[in-house]
Parts: structure tokens; sequence; C-alpha cells
């Protein structure tokens, strides 16, 4: 089997295994190259990549749902904007990914079982600083990993469900 894309560069990411050796799957992979696509395009597009490399400026994303796609997208961020950005020395987040969720789709005692699954932020969420924030009558807050030295946090605030 040719491991090689349409533009003949190596197809890497078909080449990834789950923890458990077994293939991941064509939807998933497929995700994976739509988000590349369109997070490195981004970026590029408005010179994101001077800001958060040569001016250590941080960077906030905020993305509206978990579908798929938008969580391959989070992953993606979470590859090309972490790294660049690490500095030991200070210890401050550089990057920060908040996720909007609807909560009538996943309760929020379950969304961080659902944004670590390995084709998502896999171990992100034992290793970086992560807020839930659940908006009822008052806001309800969370924190994961609180005093973690990895520099990125994230969040998942749930979107307000309206009712008529």
């Amino acid at each position: 089997m040719s491991h090689c894309q349409d533009n003949n560069t190596e197809d890497l990411l078909r080449l990834l295994l789950r923890s458990d050796g077994s293939k991941f799957k064509e939807d998933i992979v497929k995700n994976w190259y739509r988000a590349r696509k369109f997070v490195l395009g981004t970026l590029v597009a408005n010179d994101v990549f001077d800001n958060i490399i040569r001016q250590q400026q941080k960077i906030h994303v905020v993305l509206e749902g978990t579908s798929d796609l938008m969580m391959s997208v989070a992953r993606q961020i979470a590859f090309v904007a972490h790294y660049p950005t690490f500095n030991d020395a200070t210890g401050n987040n550089k990057t920060i990914i908040t996720i909007l969720f609807d909560k009538t789709k996943v309760s929020p005692s379950s969304i961080l079982d659902f944004v670590s699954k390995e084709e998502y932020l896999y171990n992100l969420s034992r290793y970086c600083k992560c807020t839930i924030k659940v908006w009822q009558e008052k806001e309800v807050k969370i924190v994961y990993n609180e005093n973690s030295l990895v520099l990125m946090g994230w969040t998942l605030a749930n979107t307000i469900s309206q009712t008529n």
C-alpha cells in the first residue's frame, strides 16, 4: 500500500496508530487533514505565526461546538501553537483554547473525557490547566491541573440553552 497523497507527499497522518496498535478510522484521518489545512492556512493568512513566535504574544482561540471536525481543529491548534511558544522560564500560558459546548449534547461531567479521546486532545487534559465553566444561574467553575507547568490552558464553557 502506498502512503502518498495526491500531491506526492508522505501521508503521515494515515500511518498513525492508536495506543492499542489499531488504525484510526478514515473519517478521523480526513478530519485531521482538513483541520491541518484550515488551521495552517488561517495562521499564515493572518500572520499569527509572527505574533506568537517572534513577538511572544499569547494566542486565544475560541471554538464553537464539539463536532469531530471542530475537535480536530482544536487538536491541530494545540500542535502548531503550543510548542513554538513554550517558555519554561516564565511558566505562563501562551496558548488558550476555549471550546464552547452545548450541555444538552455533552454533559459537563463527561466533557473532559470527551475531549481527551485519543483522536482529539488526548493527554493534554492530564498535563495542562483545564477549566470547565458551567453557567446556570451563576457561573460554576471547576479547575483541573491548576499548577500545571505545561504552558497551555484550555477552557470548556457550555453554551446557554434557550427555551421558547
